[in-house]
């Protein structure tokens, strides 16, 4: 289909939000949708075959359409949106979202202002994320905003868009033949080739970060830059096919921006990768048979939490090993000391545990290194030999300085958000026990960054129910 000019100007929204299972979350949705300055001319939920309240939510609100759809799938759940409204415009918003008063209005304007406009997007940011995933997130569609703007690059994110509706079902509609993954990219793919894709960088959704909560940071990132690398590809071979040499130019550098900047953030974040240089994040040599597993603590020392930690350690006959901030060391000698002569093995986390260490020079990376191991040599004898960087971040500057310095960089495979405030030792608990495994390093956290006497309650009753489980199941304790 070419570009065509679609009348835009007094436009008729109908807002479609997808459910399954979403009781947790949807009243919060709707409650924003109510809010909204300028309300759309219906609100139509549809129910995704939810096993939970998810109708009795819907229904509870005084004008808004319930549709039931059996077929599992977003885009299945999607096309019924299509199927039963009335509006020219189709927005779109997962249940998951909490929307600005002003949302509605904003997409409102910038359809009218774009007589070739087909689709409208914008950024979306979590209220329940990670200060990491936060500043992921940030970065991420700054850097698009500028591919966008150099029209590089056009995309429909699926958690908030609209589309024009007489446009949509001349392409067919949505791709029923898709579950989940790849159905915002191809619908971009097809509704770019019928007009404009306006992208509103200053208009931010709210959305949970459940789905990089549940299957982790890395997982999640590959699955859409898998989706997303695959059609540039398939993109870049049509291109070649046609000769069209300025699409494939543009292509091949959105391709190669896209795929080193996967790789670099995966380097800089992951506590598995190798890109930058060798690391260390589970116990070498141990078999999958034998139940071996590391204690590590981070951050520390911390006054009489670091002293709490201790005394369970030494209650149940366990030595651990504490990276352990410079700093805070300076703060706590006696608790340094203490360490060291019960046994424990001390490994430097970086004298200051700045956010800005992997990007310092290497010179001053090792600076930071060597005052730290100052330290505890000063009160212990002990020259550390195992590094572990602040947050795990790592660049390649990072990792020659703790090379110079004759330390081994250990990360982990085995950690919990037990520095969060909201975080419960039950949860810490769980979530460590459901992935501990023979050879596992184990992250908890006595400390918190250079906070003194932070509190570290729901670690410690979570480290007691650590340590009871695992001892239950025939798993020993070892340092590194």
């Amino acid at each position: 289909m070419s570009t065509q000019s679609v009348d835009n100007h007094l436009s008729h929204i109908s807002l479609i939000v997808p459910a399954k299972n979403e009781e947790a979350f949807l009243k919060a949705c709707l409650d924003s949708i109510v809010k909204q300055t300028v309300p759309p001319v219906e609100v139509i939920v549809v129910d995704n075959a939810s096993t939970d309240k998810t109708k009795d939510i819907v229904l509870s609100y005084l004008g808004v359409t319930y549709v039931y759809e059996s077929r599992p799938g977003l885009p299945q759940a999607r096309q019924a949106g299509l199927e039963k409204a009335s509006g020219d415009w189709l927005l779109y918003v997962d249940a998951d979202s909490q929307l600005p008063s002003d949302y509605v209005a904003q997409m409102q304007r910038a359809i009218a202002a774009s007589d070739d406009a087909v689709a409208v997007t914008n950024p979306s940011g979590f209220y329940d994320g990670t200060k990491l995933l936060t500043f992921f997130i940030r970065l991420f569609f700054f850097n698009f905003s500028l591919l966008e703007r150099l029209r590089f690059v056009r995309f429909i994110f699926g958690g908030s868009f609209a589309v024009h509706k007489k446009t949509l079902t001349e392409l067919g509609g949505f791709n029923t033949d898709i579950h989940f993954y790849g159905e915002d990219t191809d619908l971009t793919k097809r509704m770019q080739s019928a007009g404009r894709i306006v992208y509103i960088r200053d208009v931010w959704n709210s959305t949970s970060a459940r789905r990089y909560r549940e299957l982790g940071f890395w997982k999640t990132v590959w699955h859409y830059a898998s989706v997303y690398a695959l059609l540039s590809l398939s993109d870049i071979v049509h291109s070649i096919k046609s000769t069209n040499k300025s699409f494939l130019i543009r292509r091949v550098l959105v391709a190669f921006t896209v795929a080193t900047g996967v790789v670099s953030l995966y380097g800089f974040f992951s506590p598995a990768s190798q890109v930058f240089g060798k690391t260390e994040r589970g116990l070498p040599g141990v078999e999958v048979q034998e139940k071996t597993v590391a204690l590590t603590f981070d951050d520390g020392p911390n006054g009489e939490y670091t002293k709490q930690v201790l005394d369970i350690l030494t209650e149940a006959h366990i030595h651990a090993t504490f990276f352990v901030i410079g700093k805070n060391a300076e703060a706590y000698p006696d608790i340094i000391k203490r360490i060291a002569a019960e046994g424990h093995v001390i490994g430097n986390h970086s004298y200051s545990h700045s956010f800005f260490l992997p990007l310092h020079q290497e010179k001053k990376a090792e600076q930071e290194l060597a005052d730290t191991n100052k330290i505890i040599f000063d009160e212990t004898g002990i020259t550390p030999t195992l590094f572990r960087p602040p947050h795990g971040w790592k660049t390649p500057q990072l990792l020659h300085a703790a090379k110079a310095q004759g330390m081994q960089v250990v990360l982990w495979n085995n950690m919990t958000t037990d520095y969060f405030k909201r975080a419960k030792a039950d949860r810490i608990a769980k979530e460590i026990l459901e992935d501990v495994q023979p050879g596992g390093i184990i992250v908890l956290h006595d400390g918190l960054n250079l906070h003194n006497d932070i509190d570290r309650e729901e670690t410690i009753h979570a480290l007691q129910i650590i340590i009871t489980t695992l001892q239950g199941e025939g798993y020993f304790f070892v340092t590194l």
